[in-house]
């Protein structure tokens, strides 16, 4: 059985937005009418209008099964939640942050990272939850990629899109340069 709610931020997370007003913006129907899809569980006007926008097998397609990468990203995002909170458990978090135990495992068990982002917006912790998480070994991780694959070209597009005030970036660019000329020259 299909939950609204769910294929409601599945189209959200598809259009990278994080507010029903949002989503209601970009699909053409009104903030209420999206309102009243999640309350009733009005799935079959979901159905509807992803057919129309041509998304429903983005959003209705293997429904029940989240892909690998979603999950450990929610992983991710909620360990941070718990290190940024110094907590072990979902009674703790939800103490700390005044609210449910009941909805915070909700959102374990949905791995919704939108609901993750929406009270981090609550929170104010938004951008240290969800702006610095890894990105920096991340684009090292893209640039290794790049110089391994003789893809110069992008690399130096990375490195020209490297933040000049970020000393760590730096200093790790510079050790992997180091061990990439050793190791290959």
């Amino acid at each position: 059985m299909y939950d609204a709610e769910i294929l409601i931020e599945k189209m959200m997370k598809h259009y990278d937005v994080f507010t029903i007003s949002e989503l209601a913006n970009i699909i053409g129907v009104s903030q209420p009418s999206i309102s009243g899809w999640k309350r009733h569980n009005y799935v079959k006007a979901i159905a509807n209008k992803c057919r129309e926008l041509g998304i429903y097998n983005e959003i209705f397609g293997d429904f029940n099964n989240i892909d690998n990468v979603e999950k450990i990203a929610f992983e991710q995002y909620f360990d941070e939640i718990f290190n940024f909170y110094n907590v072990s458990t979902i009674r703790d978090l939800s103490e700390k942050i005044n609210i449910s135990e009941s909805t915070v495992s909700k959102w374990n068990q949905r791995k919704s990272i939108s609901a993750l982002k929406k009270v981090c917006r609550k929170l104010g912790i938004y951008n240290k939850i969800f702006k610095n998480t890894n990105k920096e070994d991340l684009k090292i991780e893209v640039l290794e990629k790049s110089l391994f694959n003789d893809n110069i070209n992008k690399a130096l597009e990375i490195i020209n899109t490297m933040t000049k005030d970020n000393k760590e970036l730096e200093n790790k660019f510079d050790q992997f340069l180091k061990d990439f000329v050793k190791n290959n020259l």
